[in-house]
């Protein structure tokens, strides 16, 4: 069955970018209280910031 609502590279983008803001608060929290070290949280972010800068290029190429 074809995909009525095919996701593009936009609501990648959008869904990429919630959970980057979600992943700096959540992560700060736990760095505060122990949960997480402070190291752990900035590359976790770091990596979610990389996801969303490619997506960003394939996007301004031309990708939906």
């Amino acid at each position: 069955m074809p995909d009525l609502y095919p996701v593009t590279v936009g609501d990648m983008i959008a869904a990429v970018r919630r959970e980057l803001e979600m992943r700096r608060n959540v992560y700060a929290r736990a760095a505060r209280e122990g949960r997480m070290n402070r190291h752990q949280a900035d590359r976790r972010i770091e990596i979610m910031a990389a996801v969303l800068a490619r997506l960003e290029q394939q996007q301004r190429k031309g990708a939906r």
